[in-house]
């Protein structure tokens, strides 16, 4: 028995070990993005076969326990436009808050200065259901975050915009 106590112990603080480190790399990753970016807004045109783009500028921060941005479009002809978000730190390493919705963390992946994750929500579109995957690759000098969606009957993901940063220097 002493020694089934022991084990389930064990266990219980490695399962805590494991979760607190994910939790800490996504952190860590969001903490890379602290500071001011130059960059530019990918979309998918709708009904053709194209894309088009637009400069934009992004300012964000880190305080520990979120990330908050605020990105704001060059549309031309002295015409602009904005939108503002924020994550909150993943506690858990299976969802984060991402603005003001909770989404699955599908993938978690680092490789050297490189950190990428892919987050999902499953929702209704026009009665019908739509996964949003938005996959984030973050490196200390960029980041990168593309959302593409899947729609009821499809099997693929269809690219539907990317938001594209370098820090400012």
């Amino acid at each position: 028995m002493k020694q089934l106590s022991s084990l389930c112990f064990f266990l219980i603080v490695a399962s805590c070990a494991f979760s607190q480190t994910d939790s800490l790399l996504i952190n860590k990753a969001f903490s890379r993005l602290d500071g001011k970016w130059e960059g530019y807004f990918e979309y998918a045109l709708e009904g053709v076969n194209r894309t088009a783009s637009m400069p934009a500028k992004c300012t964000s921060k880190w305080d520990g326990k979120k990330w908050v941005y605020d990105v704001i479009y060059d549309e031309g002809e002295g015409e602009v436009s904005g939108g503002k978000g924020e994550a909150i730190a993943s506690t858990d390493d299976k969802t984060l808050q991402y603005n003001g919705a909770v989404w699955n963390i599908v993938q978690f992946n680092q490789s050297g200065d490189s950190t990428s994750f892919v987050l999902e929500i499953t929702g209704k579109e026009k009665r019908k259901t739509i996964t949003t995957r938005h996959t984030f690759v973050i490196t200390k000098d960029s980041f990168f975050i593309t959302e593409s969606v899947q729609r009821e009957g499809e099997t693929a993901f269809t690219f539907t915009n990317k938001h594209l940063f370098r820090r400012k220097k």
